[in-house]
């Protein structure tokens, strides 16, 4: 339960930071300089949005919130997307995980559950009928925290008040460090043409082919499958594909 509550703490702290796309804890200064890491990226803030944002729109939307903190009086604002709120804690931070993830990817690694069945540190996501597209973490008391977007930045809400469809306990939380093992997750088809299947067997329905070369995110093998993700036709998916026909790349 440690490691739960020292997240949620942690994720407390960064309410009020601001969205920016592909952001994971670069900060903004009170001069308007960028930092990641104590390296300055960027001596602009705004220049900065403007590269790292997917429209015009969306750098000046980021920015203004940016520069609306800094009339506050912040000293200093950190800046995340909705995964790289996630990753800068388990990553980062903590070394939890290996690489960087996006929200699919990371749905990929927790074992899916029923809302009621969130614990602290948990992860929610939001699923748009075709795919992963948001994710938050759960931190008790019925309340997500999330980098909500370019005019919200981060928020502590009720878990009710966005369409939260989604449960993965993180059960990496609930490893000590002493039994902290190093989990692999990118990989590689190795072979011809294999069928994605919905579930860990060859009675599952198919939901795509990979090709040799292929690359995926793969958990590890049980029972001779192996749960991954994959890019198909430009579309996100994921399912399970025999372990023998998966390489990884460390």
């Amino acid at each position: 339960m440690e490691r739960r509550s020292e997240f949620a703490a942690w994720l407390e702290r960064q309410t009020g930071s601001a969205y920016v796309w592909g952001a994971q804890g670069h900060r903004v200064e009170r001069d308007g300089s960028v930092h990641l890491r104590d390296r300055e990226v960027s001596p602009n803030y705004i220049s900065w949005t403007k590269l790292r944002e997917t429209s015009r729109k969306n750098a000046e939307r980021a920015a203004a919130y940016i520069r609306k903190k800094l009339d506050e009086g912040a000293e200093s604002i950190s800046c995340y997307d909705c995964s790289g709120l996630i990753m800068a804690y388990l990553k980062e931070m903590k070394g939890y995980l290996t690489c960087d993830m996006t929200s699919r990817a990371l749905f990929l690694i927790t074992e899916e559950i029923a809302k009621d069945e969130l614990d602290i540190g948990d992860l929610v996501f939001r699923h748009n009928g075709e795919r992963i597209v948001h994710v938050g973490a759960y931190v008790g008391n019925g309340f997500v925290i999330d980098s909500r977007g370019r005019d919200a930045g981060v928020v502590k809400q009720s878990i009710s008040s966005f369409p939260w469809n989604r449960f993965g306990k993180l059960k990496l939380l609930d490893r000590s460090e002493e039994t902290q093992e190093h989990v692999p997750y990118y990989g590689k088809c190795c072979g011809k043409s294999v069928y994605v299947r919905s579930g860990a067997g060859t009675a599952y329905p198919i939901l795509a082919t990979a090709h040799s070369g292929d690359k995926l995110i793969a958990l590890p093998e049980e029972n001779g499958w192996q749960r991954i993700a994959i890019c198909c036709k430009g579309k996100m998916l994921t399912g399970y594909m025999s372990a023998k026909y998966i390489e990884y790349a460390y």
